[in-house]
């Protein structure tokens, strides 16, 4: 299993269940990882999940960098199986939302600052 960054939310590549044993997990570098509050140290780029640190049902997984925790989406392990439960959508859409009224504004300014140049090289000559 895969588990991704994108800058704000950490999530599993792979969205089906995975049967082997120890689960194997990629983490982005210069992460480790948090399985149900237990530090899981990665080693080249993997952690391995001993069978100890799952319990049936729902486990909490974040990342670790040095100064930060991320939290990603959670395992669902039924004894024989884990998969991926899914980041909550509703803070998912709050997140997304208040990304685009960012990047909504950034654009906003750039346009302003487009007219002033195209305004500021109208009255210039090329050639005089």
């Amino acid at each position: 299993m895969t588990l991704l960054f994108d800058g704000k939310n950490a999530f599993f590549a792979e969205r089906e269940k995975s049967l082997g044993r120890p689960t194997v997990i990629s983490v982005p570098t210069g992460y480790d990882l948090f399985c149900n509050g237990r530090r899981l140290i990665a080693r080249h780029g993997k952690v391995t999940l001993p069978p100890a640190a799952l319990h049936k049902g729902e486990n909490r997984i974040a990342l670790r960098s040095e100064n930060r925790i991320i939290p990603a989406e959670s395992l669902f392990y039924d004894g024989a199986a884990v998969m991926p439960v899914g980041l909550p959508a509703d803070a998912l859409l709050v997140q997304e939302h208040l990304a685009l009224c960012e990047l909504t504004r950034t654009v906003e300014a750039l346009r302003e600052r487009i007219a002033m140049l195209e305004n500021a090289a109208k009255s210039r000559r090329l050639f005089t």
